[in-house]
């Protein structure tokens, strides 16, 4: 019964009528504070978790890749192609950890490696996904390598874990 009044209250957008609602203390300015501290720190732990998520599956794949299980690797990775289309297959990681170990001795996944520093987050324009890049750790601290990977926002919701489609893999030079 009070529904329809309510609806028609709330459409007004009145100063006076949404002031007289709110009465004249701050109680309600206090209460919109906390629930924007509140909204903010859960925020901030989502974007912290999902990230930290973000990089143990792109670690996985490196750690993979590195020691020549392309199969593995693959399965760290959600899309089989390209940002260009072309698929990901073991041959393919085969010749770009070639590649890099023509430039480099190894591949670090120590802490150092890990650290959050030699990880870039860039949301797309839409906020549809992000793009990762991922800088490859090498001995001669060169880091001329990255990992790039698009992640679906959308698509990593509904699974409630990142889903990933590894875009490049290679030397920045």
């Amino acid at each position: 019964c009070g529904s329809a009044p309510a609806r028609g209250h709330a459409r007004t957008g009145e100063p006076s009528t949404i002031a007289s609602y709110l009465g004249d203390d701050d109680t309600f300015d206090h209460a919109v504070a906390r629930f924007a501290e509140a909204y903010a720190d859960q925020t901030e732990r989502d974007f912290e978790a999902f990230t930290a998520a973000i990089r143990t599956r792109l670690f996985a794949f490196l750690r993979a890749w590195s020691i020549g299980n392309d199969e593995a690797a693959l399965e760290a990775i959600d899309s089989p192609a390209d940002a260009d289309g072309q698929a990901w297959t073991g041959e393919r990681l085969k010749a770009a950890r070639e590649a890099y170990r023509a430039e480099h001795a190894s591949l670090r996944l120590d802490p150092e490696a890990r650290n959050l520093r030699h990880t870039h987050v860039q949301p797309a324009d839409d906020r549809t996904s992000w793009r990762v890049q991922q800088m490859l750790v090498d001995p001669e601290g060169l880091n001329d390598w990255v990992l790039e990977v698009d992640v679906d926002l959308t698509a990593s919701r509904e699974l409630g874990e990142p889903v990933l489609k590894l875009l490049r893999l290679g030397s920045l030079v």
